[in-house]
């Protein structure tokens, strides 16, 4: 059986592999720890579902103003969106 941390460590595994791999797979990892969806962030933030979901899936980049919301959101140091602290 895998656990959120088996999933989280395939992600960053996945990353390590993937030089495109940045602050949307980290969100979709950093969501995932919190426990918290995509849908929940948009909410937050008063953006569509579907910008946090292109975010998530690479097609577009928060800017850092958002990348700074988006922690603000989530509690975390932006840091932490950008690189894993493991």
């Amino acid at each position: 059986m895998f656990t959120n941390h088996h999933i989280l460590d395939f992600f960053d595994y996945i990353c390590a592999q993937n030089a495109q791999c940045w602050a949307s797979n980290r969100l979709k990892i950093v969501l995932a720890e919190k426990e918290k969806t995509g849908t929940w962030l948009s909410e937050q933030m008063g953006h569509s579902i579907s910008t946090v979901s292109r975010w998530m899936t690479n097609k577009v980049q928060p800017s850092v103003e958002q990348l700074y919301e988006i922690a603000h959101h989530l509690d975390v140091d932006v840091r932490e969106l950008l690189v894993s602290s493991k």
